[in-house]
């Protein structure tokens, strides 16, 4: 039971992330009301979940802490509402492998078919917006994320700060994503952060991911996309 309902609610989700009107929907949910995509946010920071959403989102707001940050909704729609009102954005995207092993990790009941075509259709949705966003491949947000913030300000014109991340910075980064997991009570899978354990249960998962009929298109949208991400500053 808990299967379904897990499946159907990810179903929802993304149906209502999917469509314009039925976005709306979202801003009901407490969950979600204070991260969506308006007229007074300052950036929109999204992407499929396990894409460095939570890395990103926190050393953006190290650096610039009074902004008004639209994030963790891991619905299209946040980018291309984005783009409508004019709203400097940041698409982060990782190789489907490693996202959707890292998915299943945080929740088996998760139906890998779903997750892939959900995989498939976050970035289908935002093809459109291409040109209007800040492409944000995983390693380079991982990497050099003030870079990731650099572009923002180069091509929106915006006043970001961004400066390199001190090793100070990263620690307190990292400090901060365990005590929000545990405040929540959270288990140590759901969070965002690289661990040995992680990376063995990644490797049992992925023979079941490349055998998936579905994968193939969900490497060929990932491998467009990056092609058109701009290079490191």
């Amino acid at each position: 039971m808990r299967t379904l309902i897990k499946n159907a609610t990810y179903r929802t989700r993304n149906l209502l992330g999917s469509h314009m009107v039925l976005f709306r929907a979202l801003s009901m949910s407490p969950k979600f009301s204070t991260r969506l995509t308006t007229e007074e946010t300052d950036l929109v920071i999204e992407g499929f979940p396990r894409s460095a959403n939570s890395f990103m989102l926190r050393a953006f707001a190290l650096l610039n802490p009074a902004a008004r940050v639209a994030h963790h909704v891991h619905v299209p729609m946040q980018i291309i509402k984005a783009v409508e009102l004019d709203i400097p954005a940041i698409l982060l995207i990782r190789d489907p492998l490693n996202a959707l092993s890292s998915l299943l990790i945080v929740d088996r009941r998760l139906s890998l078919p779903l997750a892939i075509r959900s995989y498939i259709n976050f970035y289908e949705r935002v093809h459109t917006a291409l040109g209007h966003v800040v492409i944000a491949p995983f390693d380079r947000v991982i990497d050099a994320p003030h870079c990731i913030i650099q572009a923002v300000n180069d091509k929106f014109g915006t006043g970001f700060h961004a400066r390199p991340l001190t090793d100070d910075d990263i620690a307190t980064i990292f400090g901060r994503l365990r005590n929000i997991h545990q405040r929540a009570a959270q288990p140590e899978n759901l969070i965002a952060i690289p661990d040995r354990k992680k990376e063995h249960l990644k490797a049992e998962l992925n023979d079941l991911i490349l055998n998936c009929r579905e994968y193939p298109a969900a490497v060929a949208i990932f491998q467009e996309i990056i092609a058109r991400s701009s290079p490191a500053h």
